[in-house]
């Protein structure tokens, strides 16, 4: 992990035997992947210039909790979770369908179904914006 004072790459065993601090310039480390945090000191620095746009834009802790967590987060439906609405709904469905004898129905629903899976799944999950830093003033 590299320190984000003077960018010396510090190893778990250097780390720990400084006390968790650089091995260079002492400084401390924050966030240490090794210790259960999901981020770096770097990608914590980073991401804050980031999203301040170059110390432009200023915002309350808990804006940034959101963002970092929105970050972090899960972003999608899984595939899986996908398959077992549609197994679920294809179930609920035919049964309806089966008690009104309208059994030709179900491929018909399931090739719909299919359809928007594969046109969902083949869009862009998010707008690749434009680094916010190229819009700052």
């Amino acid at each position: 992990m590299k320190c984000v004072k003077c960018n010396t790459d510090n190893n778990l065993q250097e780390r720990t035997e400084a006390g968790g601090r650089c091995k260079n310039c002492n400084h401390p480390f924050v966030f240490d992947p090794q210790a259960g945090s999901k981020f770096t000191d770097k990608f914590f620095k980073n991401y804050i210039q980031n999203i301040s746009s170059e110390n432009t834009f200023f915002f309350t802790p808990k804006q940034l909790w959101y963002l970092i967590d929105k970050r972090l987060g899960s972003k999608n439906i899984t595939p899986f979770k996908y398959l077992f609405g549609l197994n679920f709904l294809l179930t609920i469905v035919g049964g309806i369908g089966g008690a009104m004898g309208f059994y030709f129905l179900l491929p018909i629903i399931a090739f719909v179904i299919l359809i928007t899976y594969l046109i969902w799944g083949s869009q862009a999950k998010q707008f690749k914006t434009e680094n916010r830093i190229n819009f700052a003033r």
